[in-house]
């Protein structure tokens, strides 16, 4: 009969966030020194692997897994690129106000921060799903 498959309705959409993260990831910082072509196309890859692990069934138990993993590392490779960027935003100061600093802070790195942790948060919500329900 047909089979529910909570994990890749989990990962699905942390997938898709570490898909779309690396396009506006480049289209805020592209010409600077704060893009690289590693932290563009390891997301891509990762959002990959992360969309074949859910729905494929030898590997759906493992695909929280490679979620956390995968979003952390894109997290990772992200600030390295662009950990300079938030020394020079905070230079002169920070705002008192949490919209001030995402203001401060700017809606492209803002995103692809969240979207990163998001899909982390979403990887570890998954590793506490069942397998499949009947």
């Amino acid at each position: 009969m047909f089979r529910i498959n909570y994990k890749a309705f989990i990962t699905a959409p942390a997938a898709i966030l570490c898909f779309i993260a690396p396009f506006i990831h480049k289209a805020g910082f592209n010409g600077t020194q704060y893009f690289s072509q590693e932290a563009f196309t390891l997301p891509m890859i990762i959002a990959g692997v992360i969309l074949v692990a859910s729905f494929l069934p030898v590997t759906n138990v493992y695909s929280p897994l490679f979620t956390f993993i995968g979003s952390f590392t894109a997290l990772l490779s992200f600030v390295k690129v662009s950990y300079l960027y938030l020394s020079s935003v905070f230079f002169s100061g920070i705002a008192d106000t949490i919209p001030g600093i995402l203001e401060q802070i700017g809606f492209h790195y803002s995103f692809c921060l969240f979207a990163y942790v998001i899909a982390m948060l979403l990887g570890i919500v998954a590793l506490f799903l069942p397998d499949d329900v009947a």
